[in-house]
């Protein structure tokens, strides 16, 4: 089997379901069967993209047929194209993934910008330390170490001992584990404890105010929304459901977390949160009940939903 006929092979049975699921109106599909074909060859050959193109004749060892064969079984039972590869490409980084983490979603590189752009543009000339709630694959605190001056400090966390492996192994990969202190902890309870947060925002042992920016992608959709949504995605069921689904239609996660903040006395601090359109009203009142004197403001995201939330304190 040559590149050109393997590549015709998996096209043509990752379109039959495609071709059946839009057939039973399910709306399901299962995305680009060339590309996720090229993506998975490309994988089982341990090249890229563009040696397939190049290299259209030649043969694949019985290895890396039974290999490729095996990967596309995988993605007609609806694996993620990114577990079946272990890779995911975030931010221009690659990101190793396996089942213990969420698959780094496109949306939430406007959550890594709206950071960026706040340290930026206002943040420059004070002290702040950075920190990751819920780090999953460590893919957001990864891509602020990379486009942040080195003297940025940032905390990761994440109450997954599994999912903090997997993002010490991608801040190695991507050059910044010398730049991220990873700490197991259920939200903020560990690091509070271990590095001290105090009323001043930072450090207790700083000796100077500094300002703390928590950034969180933490798990957001109601339980009806994950049922819904796994009816068009069923990839969703490989995912940990821990890492998508929260109580209190979805704003339990957050909700501790705000509670936190308050528990610890956190001043001069800034919160960035990834949520669903449909919170921003009720995580807006919960700011203001359990913080009190706070700003909450919204972004929108290029289909002109709101996507990222921004409480200051």
């Amino acid at each position: 089997m040559t590149i050109k006929e393997a590549l015709n092979w998996s096209t043509q049975r990752l379109q039959k379901i495609i071709d059946s699921e839009v057939a039973q109106t399910r709306g399901a599909e299962i995305g680009s069967a060339f590309l996720d074909s090229e993506v998975l060859l490309a994988d089982a050959l341990k090249k890229d993209r563009v040696y397939l193109l190049a290299h259209q004749g030649k043969s694949l060892t019985p290895l890396q047929k039974k290999k490729f064969e095996t990967y596309v079984r995988q993605r007609i039972k609806r694996m993620p194209v990114a577990y079946i590869a272990g890779m995911k490409e975030f931010y221009g980084l690659t990101f190793n993934v396996n089942r213990n983490v969420l698959i780094p979603r496109p949306e939430t590189e406007l959550l890594v910008d709206t950071v960026l752009k706040e340290i930026n543009y206002k943040l420059q000339t004070i002290n702040y330390k950075l920190i990751d709630v819920g780090t999953g694959s460590g893919c957001i605190a990864i891509a602020l170490a990379k486009n942040l001056p080195n003297k940025a400090s940032i905390l990761a966390s994440d109450i997954s001992s599994k999912a903090l492996s997997t993002a010490k192994k991608n801040a190695q990969r991507n050059g910044v584990a010398n730049r991220i202190h990873f700490v197991n902890s259920d939200l903020l309870t560990q690091i509070s404890t271990s590095y001290k947060l105090s009323a001043r925002g930072g450090p207790a042992s700083s000796g100077q105010a500094t300002s703390s920016i928590f950034v969180a992608n933490l798990p957001y959709l109601s339980y009806k929304q994950y049922f819904e949504a796994k009816k068009q995605y069923p990839e969703l069921a490989y995912e940990p459901k821990s890492a998508l689904v929260a109580k209190e239609n979805g704003l339990r996660e957050i909700k501790q977390l705000l509670f936190q903040i308050k528990k610890y006395h956190i001043k001069h601090a800034i919160l960035f949160l990834e949520i669903d359109p449909s919170q921003a009203k009720p995580l807006k009142a919960l700011a203001k009940k359990i913080l009190g004197d706070s700003r909450c403001v919204f972004q929108r995201d290029l289909s002109g939903r709101i996507r990222i939330a921004k409480v200051s304190l």
